[in-house]
């Protein structure tokens, strides 16, 4: 598992809870998670794997639980139940040029 990883699945996640036009605060979150992932200073994944990501700004308490469950079993329950609810091949569509929520 890399930083990049985990920094991507929180921005399907966002993606895709956009798409199902949930809450633009959740939406937000896990944008702002996938931001933190990514510019965290320290071994990020090692923190997720260990569920030792308390008091980082940008990551809260549910975005915690996942990161820990992705880090350390290489799999997201939410993550893949909410795939599961659209067409395989959604984020292809996304990479087109002009394409996007």
């Amino acid at each position: 598992m890399t930083r990049e990883t985990l920094a991507e699945v929180l921005e399907e996640i966002a993606l895709l809870l956009e798409l199902k036009a949930e809450n633009p605060f959740k939406v937000r979150a896990y944008r702002q998670g996938a931001d933190t992932v990514r510019s965290f200073d320290g071994d990020i994944v090692d923190l997720a794997v260990k569920n030792e990501l308390n008091g980082i700004k940008g990551i809260g308490e549910a975005l915690r639980d996942k990161l820990h469950e992705l880090a350390s079993t290489g799999k997201l329950g939410f993550y893949e139940k909410l795939r599961a609810e659209f067409p395989a091949g959604i984020f292809e569509l996304f990479d087109l040029q002009g394409l996007g929520p």
